[in-house]
């Protein structure tokens, strides 16, 4: 069920009136929310309720991912929350949030700034929280025209747009040290992390200091195998990339979490 804007309701495969938690499901950086379509079906199978929502300058909006802000992309989260929120009262179930990428920098800024009071766990695919040496090359760029544009080596499947604006890569950074400048208390909720330790993109071991640094001990990472991702390890969130194996764990050990609660 889509609306006007591209947002996107999947209903439990089981019984959409009597889920057993209601999720908000939010894509990565340049990508179509249709990425996280495969996933959002996986766990409908299982008996959730999933809410996929469009991050601005992600649709049919270049002009917007231009001049894109980290207060617009945070608004985007405030409202998936309160939408996904008034589903889970109505049916009396739990809310919880899956990200992938920049959608899991925005959850765990959301959570860790007070945003989603009502999220008790928190699922993460490969967060933007701790970036690589190849994603810090990008910042000598931001002296430049902010609206200059990089191609970009997303699959073509998956992209939203074929040339990454600088502004939203400075946007993307300014998201992160946002995060650092906080106090991150809030962010230890129940939390399963999954992560390819040779991620292109996101940094393995700062991640694992990150959680460390910050005393996140409700957090359980789970180190994908790394020879099942057909030469793209960040893009976990796609079964064809992920492969058969670290799928099948992400979406068994999502539900297992979520029903442990």
């Amino acid at each position: 069920m889509q609306n006007d804007s591209g947002n996107t309701w999947i209903k439990s495969k089981i019984d959409s009136d009597k889920p057993k938690a209601v999720f908000i499901l939010v894509h990565g950086l340049n990508n179509q929310a249709k990425l996280m379509y495969p996933f959002a079906d996986a766990i409908a199978a299982e008996g959730y309720n999933v809410y996929v929502p469009v991050l601005d300058g992600h649709a049919n909006d270049y002009a917007k991912f231009k001049v894109i802000e980290k207060e617009d992309w945070l608004c985007n989260i405030k409202s998936a929350y309160e939408i996904a929120l008034a589903e889970a009262e109505r049916l009396n179930c739990p809310l919880a949030y899956i990200g992938f990428s920049l959608g899991g920098l925005l959850g765990a800024l959301a959570k860790s700034e007070g945003y989603m009071p009502k999220v008790e766990k928190l699922i993460l695919l490969a967060p933007a929280l701790e970036m690589t040496f190849f994603s810090g090359l990008i910042r000598p760029l931001l002296r430049f025209n902010l609206q200059f544009g990089i191609p970009s080596r997303a699959p073509g499947a998956y992209r939203a747009h074929s040339y990454m604006p600088v502004k939203a890569y400075r946007t993307l950074f300014e998201l992160k040290e946002q995060l650092d400048r906080g106090v991150l208390e809030k962010l230890n909720i129940p939390t399963l992390l999954f992560i390819d330790k040779k991620d292109e993109l996101v940094s393995f071991k700062k991640l694992m200091k990150f959680i460390s640094l910050h005393q996140l001990s409700n957090w359980n990472v789970k180190i994908l195998l790394s020879k099942n991702n057909r030469g793209i390890h960040h893009m976990i969130a796609d079964p064809y990339y992920a492969g058969d194996h670290n799928w099948r764990l992400m979406v068994d050990e999502t539900c297992k979490f979520f029903n442990n609660c």
